[in-house]
C-alpha cells in the first residue's frame, strides 16, 4: 500500500496557518489604514476622535477576519488579502483623505 503525499502547499495544516497570518497580520495592515483614512476624514477631536478611531479599527479588523476566512480557496484568500491592503494603504499614501 502506497501513501499519496500532498504538495506542501496543499496540506490542511498549510492552509490554516497561511489563513491565520493573513486574518491576523493582513487585518491589522488593512484596518490600520482603514482607521486612518476615516480618522482623517472626520471632524471630531479629542476623547471621541480616539474612540471612533479604535472603533473602527477593531470594527474593519473583524470583518476581514471573517471575509478571509469565509473565502474557499487559499489562493483566492490571499490575493483578496493583497488586493485590500495594496488598495487601502494606496488611499493612505496617496493623500486622498488630507
Amino acid at each position: 500500500m502506497t501513501t499519496q503525499h500532498l504538495p506542501f502547499y496543499s496540506a490542511p495544516a498549510f492552509t490554516v496557518t497561511v489563513r491565520v497570518i493573513l486574518a491576523v497580520a493582513g487585518g491589522y495592515a488593512a484596518a490600520t489604514a482603514v482607521s486612518l483614512l476615516l480618522a482623517a476624514g472626520s471632524d471630531v477631536s479629542g476623547r471621541q476622535e480616539i474612540a471612533f478611531i479604535r472603533m473602527v479599527f477593531f470594527l474593519a479588523w473583524t470583518v476581514y477576519i471573517i471575509w478571509i476566512f469565509a473565502i474557499n480557496n487559499h489562493v483566492k484568500a490571499f490575493i483578496t488579502a493583497l488586493a485590500i491592503n495594496a488598495v487601502a494603504w494606496g488611499l493612505v499614501w496617496s493623500g486622498v483623505a488630507s
